[in-house]
């Protein structure tokens, strides 16, 4: 969106640097022909340049190796270095080079003569106007320029030059038209204070438009981050937070499982934004996912998104649920059924519960709040479990699956003992 900004800004500049030339026509002239040998050539082209632009019908274009449009050509490969200093071959490529720089017209000139007699300086000129919509033809001159310098004791060079500026009106003159009469300083003075008036209001305008498109192309989405694992890795995907996201941090917390019980089922976690998270790696947006490799069977893990903008800055963030890898389900259909015993005065509790697809034992859990925290109370192959000594009071009793690596899964829903069957005496 920045750079949206930027070129809009240039946009604007372009646009305003070419108001005072709305309407107007664009000048190019390229070096004239010297037939005279007196070098004359850029003194008289930019007698004439200056001469065109007196007359205020049009803008002269730059045409030298230190403009930035003639480089951007020669850069482009349009154009060579030596052919900008050279007078082109034919009218084609001259209206060819004026489509190129954004001319309407382009000059061919030369010097056909130079006369000095009694002190007194001519020179003639020719020059034919090519319009560049058609490449025809618009208009030929020729015209004298004289100068009576060296008689009023100046240089031979500056009664040249003088001739050189006649020739260079009266050409002008021939093709354009004459020379608009000078403004006066304070005509000048409104009319640059109309042209900032009308710069500064078209900037306010570009500035509220910009400033509100800016903020809705800036809107950011929550993340929603998913982590499934896959063997011994996980694979991590999020859903996208905008456009205005530069990369993506990842980052990742890490539970053991012990032989005490799984912290995760020790303790339930209800929230793993509690969890401390280090720094694994970085994507570039559009990007949103990654495979995480660095993973252990049996380990449990977290995943926190964050989504940076251009600057590093934090825009975002989404967290996944806890994963375990390698771990089989949770087990269902858990019961607890407390049993009372006629002969020992004591009551036992049984649990059951359903077969896990993929689990060679099971964990069972208990606790005194259904919240926790749980303590392991033992361990079964099978699908049953008996607590010989539950304490009194109330109690909760949940079962998780390991597999064969020992990759012990998310335990089940507590549950707590149900009813009081007696024992049915022998006969």
């Amino acid at each position: 969106m920045r750079k949206i900004a930027h070129y809009c800004v240039l946009l604007l500049v372009v646009l305003l640097g070419l108001l005072p030339l709305w309407g107007k026509d664009a000048y190019l002239v390229f070096p004239f022909e010297d037939n005279t040998g007196q070098n004359l050539s850029d003194e008289a082209r930019s007698a004439f340049n200056i001469a065109l632009y007196a007359t205020g019908r049009g803008d002269v274009i730059p045409y030298h190796l230190r403009s930035p449009m003639v480089r951007r050509l020669i850069e482009d490969g349009l154009m060579t270095e030596a052919e900008v200093a050279e007078i082109p071959t034919d009218a084609d490529r001259a209206v060819e080079i004026g489509k190129l720089l954004g001319a309407t017209y382009v000059f061919l000139g030369s010097v056909e003569d130079l006369k000095e007699e009694e002190g007194i300086i001519t020179v003639m000129e020719r020059t034919q106007m090519f319009s560049v919509a058609d490449g025809k033809l618009y208009k030929e001159a020729v015209v004298s320029g004289r100068s009576r310098g060296k008689v009023n004791g100046v240089s031979r060079e500056a009664a040249i030059k003088e001739a050189l500026d006649d020739a260079g009106r009266s050409l002008a003159t021939a093709l354009v038209g004459e020379a608009k009469p000078p403004v006066k300083p304070a005509e000048i003075r409104r009319k640059e204070k109309r042209a900032y008036y009308t710069l500064g209001a078209l900037l306010l305008g570009w500035l509220i438009v910009s400033q509100t498109r800016e903020k809705e192309g800036v809107a950011v989405y929550g993340v929603r981050v998913n982590a499934v694992p896959y063997g011994s890795t996980v694979d991590v995907n999020w859903t996208s937070a905008g456009p205005s996201v530069a990369k993506y941090a990842i980052k990742r917390a890490s539970l053991q499982n012990t032989p005490q019980g799984a912290p995760w089922n020790i303790a339930p976690l209800k929230d793993v934004k509690s969890l401390p998270f280090e720094d694994l790696w970085e994507v570039s947006a559009p990007q949103t996912t990654y495979t995480d490799t660095e993973t252990r069977i049996g380990n449990a893990y977290a995943y926190l998104v964050v989504a940076l903008g251009k600057g590093g800055e934090e825009l975002t963030r989404g967290y996944s649920g806890l994963v375990i890898v390698g771990a089989p389900p949770s087990p269902t259909n858990v019961t607890a059924v407390r049993i009372s015993s006629p002969i020992t005065t004591k009551s036992y509790v049984q649990i059951d519960w359903s077969a896990v697809v993929g689990a060679t034992s099971y964990r069972i859990y208990r606790g005194v709040s259904q919240d926790g925290p749980y303590e392991l109370i033992g361990t079964s192959t099978g699908t049953q479990y008996i607590d010989a000594s539950p304490p009194s009071g109330t109690i909760y009793y949940k079962v998780s699956a390991l597999s064969s690596q020992g990759a012990e899964g998310l335990a089940s829903a507590p549950v707590q003992p149900v009813g009081e069957e007696p024992v049915p005496t022998p006969p």
